[in-house]
């Protein structure tokens, strides 16, 4: 358990939900958007037909995940929506009492106005009913803190995703009558989502931000899986889970691509993605290696002090061989036995490129890379990669290059979720035994982030 550190909210009483108008903002992670892609099956784990996923070619996989590809959130609301619309009496009444007198509004479109329909609800069901009911209270239904979804394009940079958050926060400061600031409550790749948008802008509109298990400067297993491929070894479900569990997560490694040259080719078009790389902020070390014949680690070449050739940690990434992230197709055999094509890694090498960009904005001394009152939730216990031995001489089981270990959600590392690197300093709560894509699971940790809405909302001008 991590200690609380009380840093960015200040002194003010947070018993009080106060009775002035402040929307929540929700903003979800990696793959968590439904996506309309056309001529094929949309991004839609909901569905049953996202099954079409799993016995398409690499080929048809990388063309329709490439960012250059049309797509756009899918807004209607699914089934599941509205089946748990149903279940719960409070929800048909705050849509009665917040529809205006005379309009043909149904409680369905008031949701899908709210943008519930943008993301896979299996995923965002448990934190967006925790939000929206918890923070409304009023037996006579008044919504003082109606909850909004910000669904984006997840495949593409999080700086311009970050510029349609903005555009969505002024949209609902503008429609809701008596709103001057929201909060924004962030999951996983949203909170690099939110940070951009703030670089760009929309700091005066938003009171404070609950960062959670926010991969605030990479992973280490989005470097790994390129050595690795989408390992269902490495990446199998945690210790408990049971058969609904080990299902997804065998056919998310299928889509992803299962060898080193399948993964790269996938993540080639997926800029956003690809900004979950480690970053030069990156505290701790995840990646020892040798560069001009001397064993270094990723620590000591983001400090500049390991070799002449690299300015920083991208310059590894972008080598044509291992460690770097390319890989050398021009061998025949090769190319007769993969859909990889020598278009998808220069595709992999300019984008990894626009990585390194995305996150030198982050690294501005000159700028802050958080709000001054943000709020960090993370998870811990569960194994997580930690780091990747490019040292070792076992080529032939990478396998054993990679080292776990219990700090970190099973996705993101704590040295990451704490966003020990944020200027201003964030406000840390303890960290809970949760998985990352299911941390909302936890009524433990829904309890953690209602609490800091609440903490925050009494900061919001109103």
């Amino acid at each position: 358990m991590g200690d609380i550190q009380e840093h960015a909210p200040g002194a003010a009483s947070f018993d009080t939900l106060e009775h002035k108008i402040v929307p929540i903002v929700f903003v979800p992670g990696v793959m968590g958007t439904r996506l309309f892609l056309d001529d094929g099956p949309n991004w839609d784990p909901d569905s049953a037909g996202f099954a079409r996923w799993l016995v398409a070619s690499r080929f048809d996989i990388v063309r329709r995940l490439n960012c250059d590809f049309p797509g756009f959130p899918l807004r209607d609301l699914s089934a599941k929506v509205i089946a748990d619309l149903d279940a719960r009496p409070i929800l048909a009444l705050h849509a009665s009492t917040s529809i205006p007198p005379g309009t043909s509004t149904t409680r369905n479109e008031f949701f899908e106005k709210r943008g519930w329909g943008k993301v896979v609800w299996s995923f965002y069901d448990a934190i967006l009913l925790s939000l929206e009911i918890g923070l409304n209270t009023d037996e006579k239904g008044s919504v003082l803190h109606p909850v909004f979804v910000h669904g984006y394009d997840w495949r593409t940079t999080n700086r311009d995703s970050g510029k349609d958050l903005h555009n969505t926060v002024k949209k609902i400061l503008s429609e809701v009558k008596g709103a001057q600031q929201v909060i924004v409550v962030t999951h996983s790749m949203g909170g690099l989502v939110t940070r951009s948008a703030l670089l760009d802008g929309m700091l005066d509109k938003v009171a404070g931000v609950v960062h959670t298990v926010q991969p605030s400067c990479g992973a280490a297993v989005a470097y790994r899986r390129f050595q690795t491929g989408a390992n269902f070894i490495l990446d199998s479900p945690q210790q408990g889970a049971s058969l609904l569990d080990w299902i997804p997560a065998i056919g998310l490694s299928e889509i992803m691509g299962i060898t080193p040259l399948d993964y790269a080719a996938t993540q080639s078009g997926l800029r956003g993605p690809l900004e979950l790389l480690p970053s030069n902020d990156y505290p701790d070390v995840f990646l020892r290696l040798e560069l001009d014949g001397l064993a270094t680690d990723n620590r000591e070449i983001s400090q500049g002090a390991s070799s002449t050739r690299f300015s920083d940690l991208y310059d590894v990434y972008l080598l044509d061989q291992p460690p770097g992230l390319m890989h050398d197709i021009s061998d025949l055999e090769d190319f007769l036995n993969t859909d990889v094509s020598k278009a998808d890694l220069q595709r992999l090498r300019v984008n990894v490129e626009k990585a390194r960009q995305f996150h030198q904005r982050f690294a501005d001394p000159s700028k802050d890379n958080a709000h001054p009152r943000t709020f960090s939730v993370f998870g811990s216990t569960k194994r997580t990669d930690s780091s990747f031995d490019a040292l070792s001489k076992d080529i032939i089981l990478p396998l054993n290059r990679v080292t776990q270990d219990q700090d970190g959600d099973g996705t993101v590392p704590r040295a990451s979720a704490e966003f020990r690197h944020a200027r201003p300093k964030t406000t840390l709560l303890p960290s809970r035994p949760v998985e990352h894509a299911g941390c909302f699971q936890s009524t433990d940790f829904l309890n953690d982030v209602l609490g800091c809405v609440r903490r925050l909302i009494p900061f919001a001008k109103g």
